[in-house]
């Protein structure tokens, strides 16, 4: 199997990180130099002057040249526009992207996001804030409160100084920053409009260990934190992302009572419960033709016994059916009977090949009782399988 370092000498010897390796094959010539003439001007020449199979070799060899903290910074840098390179990042960079042509007139998703890092790095970073919102949603940072519907959000700066004296208060802050903007998000081609809070907070003191003049040194620092928040008016529906589940109530209360002007209790919205119970016994698994699903089968199932906290796990085997498969091995003592409860299930969505896609696209997604599912939603295919098909074949219970 080809690897991104394919085309380098001595691949075992590149010390640089495989993001940035990635940046260097795939983005076009002139954002590449662009990009790294920013450290170092010379490497502009490196880019345009090699073209074909060493072109990668070359710039590499070039970029291992550089001092440490340079190349740190380029390295770190090339992390992030990678990172928006995935279906989640680019649909957030098109939410907020100004000249659209341009962009989509790049040629791949590197050079999509190359050129909008260059092009406006404030635009980006806002970018990088609704890929995190979006990416961490419905997971264990994420929390929803239901808030009320069709309420301004206050531009007046008393209620933002006031927020913010808040934010300070509850997580003992001197610093923080709050930054408000209107944003769309889309869900099976249906649109939200959304109001996005980021709240860039100051943390406690940390003392780390550097090199200082030939010697150690203790040097303090302060980090900072992110924690991001949508309102929805439509529905109301205020969702929180950040690490501390008591700072996520507390921040949608503020939120509510301060810059909606609207003094609720926020209640939790549930997380969305599994019901497992139907794949005790073989079943179909019903699909639209037109969303391209090829076949669904169960691979794994794990059993709990009602009166008891230990577990068995078991694997689809062979060609059979993971119930054929338990059947023959245990018989008429199968965990499929009474006195057994599913805890875990594992599920292979098999797609149709398409015109855009070389290989049938798979997904494996596991549910775990009662509200875990390891499908976050950040493809369209994740997507369709969480919000249509798992509501469709009786997988959730209503809360």
């Amino acid at each position: 199997m080809r690897t991104l370092f394919d085309e380098i000498e001595q691949p075992s010897a590149i010390p640089l990180d495989i993001d940035l390796v990635k940046l260097i094959r795939h983005a076009p010539d002139g954002l590449l130099a662009t990009f790294l003439g920013r450290f170092e001007p010379n490497l502009c020449a490196v880019v345009t002057g090699y073209v074909g199979r060493g072109r990668t070799r070359r710039i590499v060899s070039a970029l291992e040249q550089l001092p440490a903290d340079p190349l740190g910074l380029l390295t770190t840098d090339a992390e992030r526009i990678v990172e928006m390179t995935d279906e989640l990042g680019q649909s957030s960079i098109q939410s907020v992207v100004a000249d659209e042509r341009t962009w989509l007139s790049q040629k791949n998703g590197v050079a999509r996001s190359l050129w909008l890092f260059l092009e406006d790095p404030e635009r980006f970073m806002r970018a990088e804030e609704i890929r995190h919102a979006d990416h961490y949603r419905l997971g264990r940072l994420w929390d929803g409160f239901q808030g009320p519907r069709q309420a301004h959000v206050s531009d007046r700066p008393e209620h933002r100084r006031a927020f913010e004296q808040r934010v300070c208060s509850w997580f003992r802050s001197d610093h923080v920053k709050v930054e408000i903007y209107q944003r769309v998000r889309i869900v099976n081609s249906a649109e939200s409009n959304l109001v996005q809070l980021v709240i860039y907070r100051e943390g406690l003191s940390e003392s780390v260990l550097e090199f200082a003049d030939g010697g150690l040194s203790q040097q303090c620092r302060r980090p900072v934190y992110e924690l991001a928040l949508t309102y929805d008016p439509a529905s109301g529906g205020i969702e929180v992302v950040a690490q501390d589940q008591n700072s996520r109530e507390e921040m949608a209360r503020a939120f509510s009572e301060i810059l909606l002007q609207r003094p609720v209790n926020t209640p939790r919205v549930p997380l969305r419960q599994y019901d497992l119970s139907s794949l005790m016994r073989p079943r179909p698994f019903p699909t639209e033709t037109v969303d391209g699903i090829a076949s669904v089968e169960i691979t794994m199932l794990t059993f709990r016994p009602n009166d008891s906290p230990d577990s068995l796990s078991f694997r689809k085997g062979g060609h059979k059916n993971i119930h054929e498969h338990l059947v023959e091995l245990f018989q008429d003592r199968s965990p499929l009977r009474d006195g057994f409860r599913i805890q875990q299930a594992r599920l292979t969505v098999h797609f149709h090949t398409d015109e855009s896609r070389r290989r049938r696209k798979v997904i494996h997604l596991t549910i775990t009782l009662p509200n875990v599912c390891s499908l976050k939603g950040k493809t369209k295919y994740e997507r369709l399988v969480c919000d249509k098909y798992l509501p469709l074949w009786g997988l959730i219970r209503e809360v």
